[in-house]
């Protein structure tokens, strides 16, 4: 293929008519076709632009069981690095006690958390609870999501201390009664949460309320970690 012009857009990226016309006008001053995958055709096909190719992409791996095994082996050699990190992380934690870990964490995991999720969908989520949010408390509201769940990943090294009562000073609930009329009436509820705070500790004072609790849980991908 002699490629006259590149044109960049970002992965999946949702086209518009002025894109589609404007790659229409560029094909046509440069006298060339315009040439796409089956999987952006897929983007624009609602715009029904005859003058669009698409191009058949197929994949073959050589020595497909090979690759297999070696992907395997960097998942298991990842979740290894995961576990001692993990480990060693919540080891620190027990010797500086929950109050520290949890603020430490929180901290940690607002500087490096941006690194392992991409901030365009954390922005994107939040934009759809909150239409109408403004740059700087969008921002604000990222740094407290990675404070929370820096501060959840410190508290899982004391879930123990927290089903012992010996937390109990830590956790406030309000709409006791509710439970309690739960409790009495017998009858099969439906509890929603949402991840505030360290939503790990709802299951537990449920079940401390001594109301009968059914979880859905899906297993840790890491299977030294679960």
């Amino acid at each position: 293929l002699n490629i006259l012009k590149e044109m960049e857009f970002p992965d999946h990226y949702n086209y518009t008519k002025k894109d589609i016309n404007n790659i229409l006008n560029e094909a046509n001053n440069l006298n060339c076709e315009i040439i796409t995958t089956e999987k952006d055709y897929q983007r624009i096909y609602n715009f029904n632009e005859s003058k669009i190719k698409i191009m058949k992409v197929e994949l073959k791996i050589v020595d497909s069981e090979k690759l297999i095994q070696l992907l395997t082996w960097m998942k298991y050699i990842s979740y290894l690095i995961q576990f001692f990190f993990v480990i060693t992380s919540f080891m620190i934690f027990k010797i500086i006690g929950p109050g520290l870990s949890s603020k430490l964490s929180g901290k940690i995991f607002e500087l490096i958390g941006p690194f392992f999720r991409s901030k365009t969908i954390i922005h994107s989520n939040i934009k759809r609870a909150i239409a109408d949010v403004d740059s700087k408390n969008l921002e604000n509201i990222t740094k407290l999501m990675w404070n929370n769940y820096g501060r959840l990943f410190a508290e899982y090294m004391f879930i123990k201390d927290f089903r012992d009562g010996k937390l109990s000073n830590k956790i406030q609930i309000n709409g006791q009664e509710i439970l309690d009329k739960i409790k009495k009436s017998n009858k099969q509820v439906i509890f929603i949460s949402g991840h505030f705070s360290n939503f790990e500790l709802m299951a537990m004072c449920l079940e401390k309320a001594g109301i009968k609790l059914s979880a859905i849980y899906r297993p840790l991908n890491n299977i030294f970690l679960n």
